[in-house]
């Protein structure tokens, strides 16, 4: 204890009044407490950099921080300084995820009214090399209908891309008024987007690493995977040949959005199948070109009240679930990073890039960001972001303030005037000095040697 003529000042509050019978003083005078070393504020900033960001403590979680911490020294207030010192570690933002990853609501796009209205495409692969040299599959997927069309392609530069879309679409179906999909090089390359303008469709995108912006074809793919799987597993060389029969399979059974398959919505009337030609029936088929208009008009009525249902409850399902963290302009936030650089690998890589600026809140979901110590602008999705943590200032003082030029000047200036007129000169003063002579700094000149001054 403290000694016992120490007399407690009135001012003292009763919470510091419950630490003196555990305050002791060392033989050398240092503060105690319960016997461990009392830690002033100034020096607890560096205790903590030890304790946690040094490679010996391995960036290591709060609990087990202020353990270390707790069994050496003592502070006020550990338990809170130790939290804040581990959530605003850079290096920590960057690799370890957030405790609950924020997901913002699902946000309702307008549905299409017909056929062909909103197309989206992308590309599934690389897969094994097939006999033909056929490595990815592109894939186009009618929003409205939900047809699919699909081609093996040996490789995906902008130019094939821009040849597909027109051989397996618009020869087909007609010119798409939305071409929709993601920030792919080939989708994005000059010649696609000329491809799209001259046969007057509108070319759309989503944001970066969101695939569910583009979910029609991402979940045909998935399907479209499984459906390949069933049939190639040995012999995964022939994917190719086994395409057209997994697609034409798909297209014609029936939907779970539409309730209708795509086939059928599209022409008006149910397609003939092989099963159908075993059980020897015949299905309704329309009487003349007004019944099939008027079955196709209907059916088309019914789509549309489907889509709205599906929408509806996919909306409400996915909202259950959504934590929308809502992002204010000039906000610091950090960025789900997904490219590596060659020769690394992900499970060492940093899951998190940043820190970045909130520049706008383009829509509800999506917002711009320039880098903090940079002019790259980039715009992402709400849910491949998380608030960045400002490291806290434990030292008591104000944040430092950039120098400026200015600063750097007048603080020149005001270590001459206390050291004396004879102790420095300033540094704008050794321009008029003249040549071949050096200012020191008790302010006389001393005259250089001859072979250090230039001659003509």
């Amino acid at each position: 204890m403290l000694q016992p003529n120490f007399q407690v000042p009135a001012a003292v509050s009763a919470s510091v009044q419950k630490l003196l019978p555990c305050l002791t003083l060392s033989p050398d005078g240092a503060l105690l407490h319960n016997g461990l070393p009392v830690i002033p504020q100034h020096m607890r900033a560096e205790l903590l950099q030890q304790a946690h960001d040094r490679p010996s403590a391995g960036h290591l979680g709060q609990r087990r921080v202020l353990r270390a911490l707790r069994e050496r020294s003592w502070w006020p207030d550990m338990r809170e300084d130790v939290r804040d010192w581990v959530r605003s570690c850079l290096v920590c933002q960057r690799r370890k995820g957030a405790p609950k990853r924020a997901r913002a609501e699902l946000v309702r796009q307008p549905l299409p009214a017909k056929p062909w209205a909103v197309m989206q495409l992308d590309i599934k692969g690389p897969l094994p090399v097939t006999e033909s040299g056929k490595r990815y599959i592109i894939c186009f997927v009618d929003t409205f209908s939900k047809w699919v069309e699909a081609a093996a392609l040996s490789q995906i530069d902008a130019k094939t891309v821009a040849e597909a879309l027109v051989t397996c679409v618009v020869l087909r179906h007609g010119v798409p008024e939305v071409v929709h999909s993601d920030q792919g090089r080939q989708f994005e390359a000059e010649v696609f987007k000329q491809t799209c303008a001259l046969l007057g469709a509108e070319k759309s995108r989503t944001s970066p690493f969101h695939p569910s912006g583009n979910g029609n074809v991402e979940r045909f793919n998935r399907t479209l995977g499984n459906m390949l799987s069933a049939f190639c597993s040995e012999n995964q060389a022939s994917w190719d040949a086994l395409l057209p029969y997994v697609v034409w399979a798909y297209s014609s059974s029936e939907h779970s959005s539409t309730g209708e398959s795509p086939f059928k919505v599209l022409r008006g009337i149910e397609p003939r199948l092989p099963v159908d030609l075993a059980l020897g029936g015949q299905r309704d088929q329309p009487q003349d070109c007004a019944d099939l208009q008027a079955r196709i008009r209907r059916g088309f009525q019914v789509v549309r009240a489907h889509l709205h249902t599906a929408q509806k409850s996919q909306h409400e399902f996915y909202n259950l679930g959504a934590e929308t963290t809502d992002f204010k302009t000039g906000d610091r936030v950090m960025l789900t990073h997904h490219a590596m650089k060659r020769g690394q690998c992900k499970s060492l890589s940093n899951r998190w890039s940043g820190p970045f600026i909130v520049l706008k809140k383009v829509s509800p979901v999506n917002y711009r960001l320039q880098a903090v110590n940079g002019r790259r602008r980039l715009l992402v999705h709400h849910d491949r972001l998380k608030r960045f943590i400002d490291r806290p200032n434990l030292s008591g003082r104000p944040p430092a303030k950039p120098a400026t030029e200015d600063d750097c000047q007048s603080v020149e200036d005001a270590a001459g005037q206390l050291a004396g007129p004879d102790a420095w000169e300033p540094l704008r003063n050794l321009d008029a000095a003249e040549p071949g002579n050096t200012v020191r700094r008790s302010g006389r000149q001393r005259r250089r040697p001859d072979f250090y001054t230039a001659t003509c």
